[in-house]
């Protein structure tokens, strides 16, 4: 979604009640009504762009949760630490577990969580692939 070199406005982040069914832009999990989820909306300019594009995203608690920790991992991990592209999350975990930055336990589970489903019982003990 998002180049090296896009600048972005703004960001602004809300916790909402459903009041009608929506889809995670992350898991593509259905936010049933009353659950609460994350609306993001923002600005940005792509490279040689004189205009800026206005986006937003839902997602489920438990997407919002993934972001954040995977986002912690990132910025202990490298100075060079990116934002949020929305529905790059897969992507992102698999990434980081490739370059050893998944370490600590909750990491671990979300690796787990993303690369094998978001519904697997753990019946043994699965090792990360280094």
């Amino acid at each position: 979604m998002f180049e090296d070199d896009d600048r972005i406005l703004y960001l602004k982040t809300k916790v909402r009640r459903a009041r009608k069914p929506h889809r995670c832009v992350e898991c593509k999990r259905v936010i049933t009504k009353g659950e609460t989820y994350h609306f993001n909306y923002y600005a940005y300019v792509p490279h040689r762009a004189t205009r800026p594009y206005f986006e937003s995203a839902k997602m489920c608690d438990e997407c919002h949760v993934d972001w954040e920790i995977l986002l912690k991992a990132e910025l202990r991990e490298s100075v060079f630490a990116t934002h949020k592209c929305y529905g790059e999350l897969r992507n992102r975990v698999l990434r980081a577990c490739e370059d050893r930055w998944l370490t600590e336990p909750e990491e671990v589970r979300l690796y787990v969580r993303w690369a094998w489903g978001r519904t697997l019982r753990l019946s043994k003990q699965i090792p990360l692939p280094y």
